[in-house]
């Protein structure tokens, strides 16, 4: 009974989060080894495989080890891949679940597959950045997919978070990345990272092109408002 009730508060507590407006996809951080997943790869080859293994290099996903569908083994580095769709495991399959409240008639993207989002698979692709001051290409996660067409947000591996709160031990609500990894298609090839403590400064470079937006440069700005005018501008477009 106690479990039910718990179960009960978790997805009650869970849907509540989702239909509060969270308009990006919780990151994933583990994956499955049992269902297939697609990459990409920079020379065009579109690879079906099994995960079996993902190694880090600062915090940055650096290989994998996968086993195709024949049974062969084989070690990518993440500069081999140009994308990826990676299905979720455990808790966070759960999660991904509750968070798919877009509308499926409203997506936009053409180079995101929708069908293989709605199964919950997690999108991750190849993007430029600056760490350390140097540019760097990393595989990161796409937080946006149904709304990516004009702007793109990225997971940040290195974001800190605002507190979650959690029932039974599990994380189930609350909770906000602050920073993103920020880019605009046909803009510059570099990712931006967007960060809650220089939010208000970047706001009119980054929203520059939206008049709705714009009417809100002088005004009140907060972090807290970072994903909705992404998908405003979104709209803008």
């Amino acid at each position: 009974m106690l479990q039910r009730f718990l179960f009960s508060g978790i997805l009650f507590l869970t849907l509540l989060s989702s239909a509060t407006g969270q308009q990006l996809l919780e990151p994933s951080n583990t994956f499955s080894h049992k269902k297939i997943a697609e990459f990409r790869l920079v020379d065009g080859t579109v690879l079906k495989a099994r995960l079996r293994e993902m190694t880090f290099k600062k915090g940055l996903i650096n290989s994998m080890e996968v086993k195709d569908t024949l049974g062969n083994m084989r070690k990518l580095w993440a500069r081999e891949v140009q994308s990826m769709y990676l299905p979720p495991s455990g808790m966070d399959k759960f999660t991904r679940s509750m968070d798919r409240t877009f509308d499926a008639q409203k997506w936009d993207s053409e180079e995101v597959k929708d069908t293989m989002i709605r199964e919950g698979y997690v999108f991750f692709e190849q993007v430029k950045v600056e760490i350390n001051d140097k540019p760097t290409f990393v595989l990161v996660q796409l937080l946006n997919p149904h709304f990516s067409k004009h702007i793109r947000i990225y997971h940040d591996p290195y974001a800190s978070e605002t507190m979650r709160f959690g029932v039974a031990g599990i994380t189930v609500a609350g909770g906000e990345d602050t920073s993103y990894y920020v880019l605009k298609p046909g803009g510059e090839p570099m990712a931006e990272r967007i960060q809650r403590r220089n939010y208000r400064k970047k706001f009119e470079a980054l929203w520059n092109d939206c008049p709705s937006l714009m009417k809100r440069k002088d005004g009140s700005i907060y972090w807290s408002d970072f994903i909705p005018d992404a998908y405003q501008y979104h709209k803008c477009k």
